[in-house]
């Protein structure tokens, strides 16, 4: 009787390769469905993008007073939409700038579904701000924000993944900014919420110091534009004067001297139709000012600034010229003070 050996096409050796294959052909079913859906969602979305960008740039641009250019579609991303390179040109009444290595743009479901209208979440990295001032001393002038016709029920809000840097002319080290903004553009109308943090004492190396070591600023503004209507918060937490000095560089006229010191304190600010008003007040401790290296310097131990309404001062506060030689002993010593009234960006 002849030995039964294997048989290809009988027992169960048989059911398990026809069960692989099948089971290769859902799989390769599954994948190549997937591929095609994937291709098909990543076609809509390009198409989709390529209708709002326009509408993004123009009423970003028309608010922000610069050309803004979108970056090319890149694809989907957990953030939203990828977009590379974007950018916010020099102005027609500065020559200020911002660039953006890549963004990431999605649609706020539960907040537009709140608000009765879309509300577009645009996240940047890889922020650059270069800042110019123009003859006036204005470093960023807003646009009208109009158009024709009325603007579209659209909120943008723009958030900041990593933390930007702001360069000022002639200033090696920028300053660090954290922040938010929020347009809404068919109330014209702006939240913006900043932080900037000014780089720390240099080393020995001369390179600057740990970000934060210097203190920081912070400046929350709302308001509408049409009606030139502001309102807002400042904020100072052990800031450091030097630490601003070599971060401004060659901005100021004169930059004359070196100056030392720290600023704390908090001031709440408005301005309505062309009229200013503030409430608080701003404590400089150890304030210094030294006209040259080896020169004599102006030291103000305490000095504390106060505004209500329009009206601002300084308490009395003593202060003394010295020299830094011990060997002169020569030095002044007074009093001063102010009382000022602010009136359109002008104290009398």
């Amino acid at each position: 009787m002849p030995e039964q050996g294997f048989q290809p096409g009988n027992g169960l050796a048989t059911k398990a390769i026809g069960a692989t294959a099948v089971a290769v052909g859902a799989v390769g079913a599954v994948a190549a469905g997937l591929g095609l859906g994937h291709w098909a969602l990543d076609r809509a979305l390009n198409t989709i993008y390529a209708h709002w960008k326009p509408v993004l740039e123009s009423q970003v641009g028309r608010v922000m007073g610069h050309p803004f250019d979108l970056g090319p579609y890149q694809g989907l991303g957990w953030g939203g939409l990828r977009v590379g390179a974007t950018r916010l040109a020099p102005g027609r009444f500065d020559r200020s700038s911002l660039r953006v290595s890549a963004a990431a743009v999605s649609l706020d479901p539960l907040a537009s579904l709140r608000q009765g209208f879309p509300v577009i979440q645009i996240s940047l990295e890889g922020v650059r701000a270069d800042l110019k001032p123009n003859r006036q001393g204005q470093w960023w002038v807003l646009g009208p924000g109009g158009g024709k016709g009325p603007p579209p029920r659209l909120e943008l809000r723009f958030r900041l993944r990593q933390r930007a840097q702001v360069f000022l002319p002639k200033s090696p080290t920028p300053l660090g900014l954290d922040g938010r903004l929020a347009i809404q553009v068919h109330r014209r109308a702006l939240q913006l919420q900043t932080r900037l943090i000014p780089p720390g004492p240099a080393g020995r190396s001369g390179s600057a110091g740990a970000p934060g070591s210097a203190g920081s600023l912070a400046l929350n503004v709302s308001g509408r534009w049409d009606r030139r209507d502001w309102r807002g918060q400042l904020r100072l937490d052990h800031l450091a004067l030097a630490a601003v000095q070599r971060a401004v560089g060659g901005t100021l006229q004169a930059n004359p001297g070196q100056w030392s010191g720290r600023a704390d304190g908090g001031l709440d600010w408005s301005w309505q139709a062309g009229r200013p008003s503030c409430q608080g007040g701003v404590r400089l401790a150890s304030l210094g000012w030294r006209p040259s290296p080896q020169g004599p310097s102006l030291v103000v131990p305490n000095l504390v600034a106060r505004c209500q309404g329009q009206q601002v001062s300084i308490q009395p506060t003593p202060w003394q010229w010295q020299s830094q030689s011990p060997s002169q002993r020569q030095g002044l010593k007074g009093e001063a003070s102010l009382r000022a009234h602010w009136q359109s960006g002008q104290s009398q």
